[in-house]
């Protein structure tokens, strides 16, 4: 069995500390070989990024700093989402075609979540979201906010579009 690669970036020196004391204590070398970048912030995530493409590792961990926790780098280029058990909430962006982020939207779903004959709506219906397995919104700032008050607050961070996923706590 292979083991699998990780490339971690920190995007402060505080981080770096944190995961490097982290390690001592997780036996994962049976499972993965772990990599924690020097440098870090963009610089880091690009280096990162740059070993990912070339398959020099399998997945990356960026670690935030920690008032940033929700922290997507501008460097991973996808769609945006929010998820929250069976909300998902993916956010449009004006520069890019609409057809196309819905097409986008429809393979992460099919992909990512496993769901055959996805069904997206253009905007959050708080009486029965569950009837729809994502919704497409254009006003970030307003569908952020709708779906922070719907979830409790509670919510991840979901960046998809390529094949590396980017995941953090929002």
């Amino acid at each position: 069995m292979k083991n699998i690669e990780i490339g971690i970036v920190c995007f402060d020196e505080a981080g770096q500390n944190v995961v490097r004391e982290a390690f001592e204590d997780i036996l994962l070398d049976e499972i993965c070989t772990k990599t924690l970048y020097d440098k870090t912030g963009e610089e880091g995530v690009e280096l990162s990024l740059t070993d990912w493409e070339e398959g020099k590792t399998d997945a990356i961990v960026i670690v935030p700093e920690e008032d940033k926790p929700h922290l997507n780098p501008a460097s991973i280029k996808g769609l945006d989402m929010l998820v929250w058990q069976d909300l998902r909430m993916a956010f449009a962006d004006p520069d890019t075609d609409h057809n196309e982020q819905l097409q986008l939207l429809h393979l992460a779903l099919r992909r990512d979540f496993d769901i055959d004959c996805p069904r997206i709506v253009p905007h959050l219906d708080p009486q029965n979201y569950h009837t729809y397995d994502a919704v497409l919104v254009n006003d970030r700032e307003q569908g952020t906010r709708e779906f922070l008050e719907l979830s409790g607050g509670n919510a991840v961070a979901f960046t998809t579009g390529r094949e590396l996923i980017c995941t953090s706590p929002y």
